[in-house]
C-alpha cells in the first residue's frame, strides 16, 4: 500500500522552523526523491509504525517528495498542496515524530487544525505511526461540558507534540500552559481555511510564534 489514495484536492499544508519557504508544486527540487521510507534515515521505531501499524509499503508522490525537505537540515519552511488521501498527514506527521527528542519532556512540535475533527483525527494517526516511539502527544481542543477542566487548574502540558484548533491553543499559550522556547517545528494544516478567515487566531499563533522564537 502507497502512503495514500486518490481523491479530490485538498488544502495547503505549511511545515515551519521560521527559516526561508520552499513551495512544493511538483517534482523538480533541489532534493532527491526517496523512493522508499528507508531513503529517509527514519528510526527503526518509526520504520516499525510505517510498516507494522500504518501498513505502507512505499511513500506517496507528495511524500516522495516533501519528506526529503521536511527531514534534512537545515531546516526550512514548506507549502505543500495535494489532492485529499495522497498521504499529505504522513508528511507531517513524521516530520513532527522525527524531529522530537522522546527523553525531554516539553512540548516540541505542535499542528494547528481549523476543526476539532480534524485535530482529533491527525492525533490518531499520530500516535498510531508513533506508537514505538515512547513519544506523547496531547489534543488541545474545546472540552465539552462532562470533561471541561478550568484552564487555571489544568498543569503545563509536558507532552512533546500537540495537535489543536486556533482558539484552544491561543488560550493554553496566554495561559503559560503551552510553552514554546523548545518549539522545533509548527504546522498548520489546511492552512488555506484558516488564512480565509478574516482575522484568524490562527494567523495570530503563528505571527506570535514566530517572533517569539526569534527573540
Amino acid at each position: 500500500m502507497v502512503g495514500g489514495g486518490g481523491g479530490k484536492k485538498g488544502g495547503l499544508v505549511l511545515v515551519g522552523w521560521f527559516g526561508f519557504a520552499l513551495k512544493v508544486t511538483s517534482g523538480d527540487t533541489p532534493y532527491t526523491s526517496a523512493s522508499t521510507f528507508e531513503d529517509l534515515n527514519l528510526s527503526p521505531e518509526l520504520l516499525r509504525g510505517i510498516y507494522s501499524e500504518m501498513k505502507f509499503e512505499r511513500p506517496s508522490k507528495i511524500q516522495a517528495i516533501s519528506l526529503p525537505m521536511i527531514l534534512t537540515p537545515p531546516y526550512k519552511n514548506l507549502i505543500a498542496q495535494a489532492h485529499n488521501g495522497s498521504g499529505k498527514t504522513t508528511c507531517f506527521v513524521l516530520g513532527m515524530l522525527s524531529r522530537v527528542d522522546p527523553k525531554l519532556q516539553v512540548p516540541q512540535a505542535l499542528c494547528i487544525c481549523p476543526t476539532r475533527e480534524l485535530a482529533i483525527q491527525n492525533l490518531e494517526v499520530l500516535r498510531k505511526m508513533g506508537k514505538h516511539t515512547g513519544i506523547e502527544s496531547e489534543c488541545a481542543i474545546p472540552m465539552d461540558s462532562a470533561n471541561y477542566t478550568s484552564i487555571s487548574q489544568r498543569p503545563p502540558v509536558k507532552a512533546q507534540v500537540v495537535i489543536g484548533t486556533p482558539g484552544t491553543v491561543k488560550k493554553w499559550m496566554s495561559h503559560r500552559k503551552l510553552g514554546i522556547s523548545n518549539m522545533k517545528i509548527l504546522v498548520f494544516d489546511e492552512a488555506d481555511h484558516m488564512l480565509a478567515e478574516v482575522g484568524s487566531v490562527g494567523m495570530f499563533t503563528w505571527t506570535h510564534l514566530g517572533s517569539k522564537k526569534g527573540k
